[in-house]
């Protein structure tokens, strides 16, 4: 499982929880499950079918 942070311009921590199908597969995971830390310490879950833009 791999981990990205990205700061949204809405001054939440985004991280991106990455699971691969197949963890010795190098090809990109098709589902990526969102995880939004609100600064008030609320979450949100999403999933989305893409991978996440640079």
């Amino acid at each position: 499982m791999s981990i990205i942070q990205h700061h949204d311009e809405y001054l939440t921590c985004t991280m991106w929880y990455v699971e691969r199908r197949n963890p010795d597969s190098n090809v990109e995971p098709d589902m990526v499950t969102r995880i939004h830390y609100g600064r008030n310490g609320s979450r949100k879950y999403t999933q989305d079918q893409r991978w996440p833009p640079q």
